[in-house]
């Protein structure tokens, strides 16, 4: 199972070279600790994720990939090539490389798309992707639109979304996880509530809330993730072995 999943990991990179654990994102302040520890949190605790930004090259496999070395133990990685699935077992982790059309591996779209939000809506199974959206509501409007057509309930179980910025600086560029939302249960205009921000000015980072069902993984989180740095633990492959025998 180990094996496997991180085969289907590592599958998402698409220019090869080495895969980035969340610690090399701490040390490139693409996020802070607490606000990786809240996310690698979320992830151990079965949360469904999407990370977002609407130009390429942003960071949102890199980040995906990163935090899916923390779903829960015993859960399988299961990547989604083309149409919706289906029939999910529970301790399933429904991957797909990114809600968008086109031909790669991985990609889905319309009726494709749709069936893989609503079969992660089923308890024990949580789904992870990458899409092109700027705002909650740049990405509502995509996924609850008519070429996907997710009806507002599923949309309501997206768990997690963690938007990134990317911009160009004199010394090359600069990603962020910028916003981090969370679902709150309830269907509608009011189905997310964000809970991480990234201030520009300052360049840092600010954790609003901790939702009490992640909570004590994501302290977990942050007592692992010191202790691996610590340890001179920060690769992709440490940190994923490391992760899996806690």
């Amino acid at each position: 199972m180990r094996n496997h999943n991180l085969r289907e990991i590592l599958g998402l990179s698409q220019r090869g070279g080495r895969m980035l654990s969340l610690l090399d994102l701490v040390d490139a302040n693409t996020v802070d600790l607490p606000v990786a520890s809240l996310l690698a949190g979320a992830v151990a605790s079965g949360a469904s994720l999407l990370t977002a930004a609407r130009p390429g090259n942003a960071g949102k496999t890199t980040v995906l990939a990163a935090l899916l070395s923390f779903i829960p133990p015993g859960r399988r990685i299961v990547t989604v090539p083309d149409g919706p699935p289906r029939s999910v077992p529970p301790d399933t982790c429904l991957l797909a490389h990114e809600i968008g059309s086109g031909p790669w591996y991985a990609y889905l779209w319309g009726g494709a798309a749709r069936g893989f939000f609503e079969a992660a809506a089923a308890p024990g199974v949580q789904a992870a992707s990458c899409i092109h959206a700027d705002t909650l509501e740049e990405l509502r409007m995509t996924l609850c639109g008519p070429s996907i057509g997710l009806g507002e309930k599923e949309f309501a179980a997206i768990d997690l979304v963690a938007f990134l910025r990317l911009d160009r600086t004199l010394t090359g560029y600069r990603r962020r996880v910028c916003a981090v939302y969370a679902a709150t249960g309830t269907p509608g205009a009011m189905s997310h509530q964000q809970i991480c921000r990234w201030n520009e000015a300052t360049d840092s980072f600010t954790v609003d809330a901790v939702p009490e069902r992640w909570a004590a993984v994501s302290e977990r989180a942050a007592e692992f993730l010191e202790a691996a740095r610590t340890a001179g633990c920060t690769r992709f492959e440490e940190l994923f072995a490391r992760w899996a025998t806690t």
